[in-house]
């Protein structure tokens, strides 16, 4: 995360979301207050562990009834 286009609030926001996803059980109320000194709302959170827990949500219902994604030719890399 070292782009010079995304910014300190963002790349806290990042840093969250994937704490979130791997490190879940080292997840704080202490997370949080780091996102509102970067001037996160209370919203703001709320939508970040939303969109992130839907993510993951889907992802592992997905890997664990071993659904295989169709990836269109336009979004293939050969």
């Amino acid at each position: 995360m070292n782009s010079e286009n995304v910014s300190l609030k963002e790349k806290a926001g990042l840093v969250f979301a994937q704490k979130l996803s791997a490190q879940i059980t080292e997840m704080s109320a202490q997370d949080c207050d780091k996102l509102r000194e970067l001037e996160y709302s209370d919203r703001e959170i709320l939508d970040l562990v939303q969109i992130t827990s839907y993510f993951n949500f889907v992802n592992r219902m997905a890997e664990g009834l071993g659904v295989v994604m169709e990836v269109p030719d336009h979004f293939k890399l050969d």
